[in-house]
C-alpha cells in the first residue's frame, strides 16, 4: 500500500473574510482586491489596560501584517524599544520559521487572539520593564 502525502491549499480570502466576520464582528473589513484585504477593529486586552485600535493587513501567499493604529505605542525610555516588533512598527506574534502560522489557518483564530496577547504582554512591560512574552526577538 503506498503512503499518499496530501497538500493542503490555503484558505481562500473569502473563507478569511467568513470567519473573521462570524468571530469579530466589530472589525471593519476593506477589500484592497481579490486576493488582499484590510480589517480594523478595537481590542481591549486586560480589564484595566487601554483599548487598542489594530490593522490587519494581509495578501493570499504572504504572511499579514498587524499595527497598532492608536493609541501610539509607549516606550519606556528615548533609547529603549518595544520588544517584539518589526523594524516597519508591525507586531512580531510569531516565528515563520518555525511554521507556526500558515495561510491553512484562520487569522480568526490565530492572529487576532495572538495580537491581544502580545498586547497584554506590551501592559505589563510598560509596568515592570520585562517582556514576559517569551518568543525571539525579531532580528534588524
Amino acid at each position: 500500500m503506498a503512503v499518499r502525502y496530501f497538500r493542503y491549499k490555503p484558505l481562500t480570502m473569502a473563507q478569511q473574510v467568513w470567519k473573521m466576520h462570524s468571530r469579530w464582528p466589530g472589525f471593519a473589513f476593506k477589500p484592497e482586491s481579490t486576493a488582499a484585504s484590510v480589517w480594523t477593529g478595537d481590542l481591549k486586552p486586560t480589564a484595566l489596560g487601554d483599548t487598542y485600535k489594530i490593522q490587519v493587513r494581509y495578501a493570499l501567499g504572504f504572511t499579514p501584517k498587524i499595527r497598532v493604529l492608536s493609541p501610539p505605542l509607549r516606550t519606556l525610555s528615548d533609547e529603549e524599544r518595544i520588544p517584539h516588533r518589526y523594524p516597519d512598527g508591525s507586531l512580531c506574534l510569531y516565528q515563520p520559521a518555525y511554521g507556526e502560522w500558515s495561510g491553512q489557518r484562520f487569522i480568526s483564530d490565530t492572529i487576532i487572539p495572538w495580537a491581544s496577547l502580545w498586547l497584554a504582554h506590551y501592559e505589563y512591560w510598560l509596568a515592570t520593564g520585562e517582556w514576559h512574552g517569551g518568543g525571539e526577538h525579531p532580528r534588524e
